[in-house]
């Protein structure tokens, strides 16, 4: 169970080390926040406000990172990629990231260089199973292939002793 400062249940739920740096953050902080937040009017009079997203975010990487710079949604993509790495189905993720279609989630979501190689080495084993597979599949169809006739078209087996198509040798009564 993760709370915020409020004592609310948060409505993203995190593993252990990024909740532990975001209670650190919120207890260090004067006010409460972790970020300044962006609406004018709340009940501490002492947060200042970012004004413009571009210039908070500039700020921050020229203040802390400025070897170093990622962009805002890095993390965001970040989280997502761990999870479908760690097996989240995508329509499961969807909704803690805040999407309302699992095609938006997929732009969030990255495949590791491990998990293509990974996937390619399944591929492959199917190929080859599959190719190992084909002859004894090509003789069962020889097997259940129905009888032609002299054009190679197949006979059924209803018409194939039928009194208006006997069998060679068989003649017909009158």
């Amino acid at each position: 169970m993760h709370l915020s400062a409020a004592g609310n249940l948060l409505a993203v739920p995190l593993t252990n080390d990024p909740n532990k740096v975001l209670e650190r953050r919120m207890a260090a902080s004067p006010h409460g926040y972790i970020l300044p937040v962006r609406r004018p009017k709340t009940k501490h009079s002492e947060v200042k406000h970012i004004t413009s997203l571009k210039k908070a975010y500039g700020k921050l990487i020229k203040d802390h990172f400025p070897n170093a710079p990622f962009t805002i949604y890095t993390f965001r993509r970040k989280h997502g990629t761990r999870h479908a790495q760690a097996g989240t189905q995508l329509r499961v993720l969807t909704e803690p990231m805040g999407h309302s279609n699992i095609p938006t989630t997929t732009v969030y979501v990255h495949a590791a260089r491990k998990q293509k190689i990974e996937s390619t080495a399944k591929l492959q084993a199917f190929v080859e199973a599959a190719r190992k597979a084909k002859p004894v599949q090509e003789e069962d169809a020889q097997k259940w292939k129905p009888e032609e006739d002299e054009w190679g078209n197949p006979i059924d087996e209803s018409e194939q002793r039928s009194p208006s198509n006997p069998s060679p040798g068989e003649e017909i009564e009158n």
